[in-house]
């Protein structure tokens, strides 16, 4: 990448919880408190500009953020980027951090934590913007196979494809990831909180004076084969693995070309009427089996009547 056109900056903000708080997901989760920190999880953000346009990419290990946290964090940094709609928030998806967002029985929202996480998340992309330092940009595309399934039909194809931009800056190198599969192979017995599977990610690079970053896909019927910390240190460590070295990677020598879109996705709803017509179906199937249930009973105690049981 052209050295003269690219910026760079990055930082990586501690959003760990420093007392017991309810993780989230996992309906079926008995122990809901966390007991523990297994891995600290962190808000990380990386700032790109060029020719007068900058972007920030930011990715928090939470199990997902609200679309008004989201725009109150923009609003808070209008002032420090000349269009907000360029800072894109994600979160890993992980399944073994505090509650963020509500989700019914999946743990509850502390509104403190989620207070800290927004100050910190701000922080650390004011940071990425102070941090701009000339960089050079690389790509590449690979494949990890056998580690994930489609949780619904497991005869179903998945996206198993990883894309990774890799960014060396003067003062910093970070790593790219983007993969789609659910966070949870640690399961709803875990109770430490945790990034899951992309922590040993963020460990192996580490050790290589690296930073980097997990950005989820198209997870959404998508799990992991494999489970607990043994399991997620597998699939983390074939992510990195089959990125592992230089001679993947393609330079890229022509300027960046930014380019957004928002879609609305339409959920299909039900409507009253149908809500109705299946809340009276279940109630007359339930009524049905009540009956049975009666008749069973009375043709069983006229036949013991008639055996001379009683």
């Amino acid at each position: 990448m052209n050295r003269d056109g690219l910026y760079v900056g990055y930082s990586r903000v501690d959003i760990t919880p420093e007392h017991p708080m309810e993780l989230v997901g996992y309906v079926s989760r008995r122990n809901r408190l966390s007991r523990g920190v297994h891995d600290r999880i962190y808000c990380r953000s990386l700032a790109l500009s060029q020719n007068g346009t900058t972007v920030i990419i930011a990715s928090c290990d939470l199990f997902g953020l609200s679309q008004e946290f989201i725009n109150r964090v923009k609003e808070r940094l209008s002032s420090f980027i000349e269009d907000p709609g360029n800072i894109m928030i994600s979160t890993t998806h992980t399944h073994s951090a505090p509650a963020t967002i509500f989700l019914r029985r999946s743990g509850n929202v502390s509104a403190d934590y989620l207070k800290f996480v927004e100050e910190k998340l701000v922080e650390s992309i004011k940071e990425a913007l102070g941090n701009l330092s000339p960089a050079a940009l690389s790509v590449t595309q690979t494949w990890v196979s056998g580690m994930c399934i489609n949780r619904v039909n497991p005869r179903l194809p998945i996206d198993d494809r990883i894309i990774s931009v890799r960014f060396r800056a003067d003062n910093v190198q970070v790593v790219l990831i983007n993969f789609q599969c659910h966070p949870t192979t640690l399961g709803p017995e875990n109770s430490y909180v945790s990034a899951d599977f992309p922590y040993y990610i963020y460990e192996y690079y580490s050790k290589k004076g690296v930073e980097a970053m997990f950005i989820n896909g198209a997870a959404g019927d998508v799990n992991p084969r494999v489970s607990g910390f043994q399991g997620a240190q597998e699939l983390g460590i074939s992510i990195v693995k089959s990125l592992d070295g230089d001679g993947n990677y393609v330079s890229i020598n022509s300027d960046i070309k930014i380019n957004r879109r928002t879609i609305e996705v339409k959920l299909k709803s039900i409507g009253v009427v149908s809500l109705l017509s299946k809340l009276v179906f279940y109630a007359m199937l339930r009524k049905i089996q009540l009956m049975t249930y009666i008749l069973m009973q009375c043709m069983i105690g006229q036949r013991n009547f008639s055996q001379g049981k009683y």
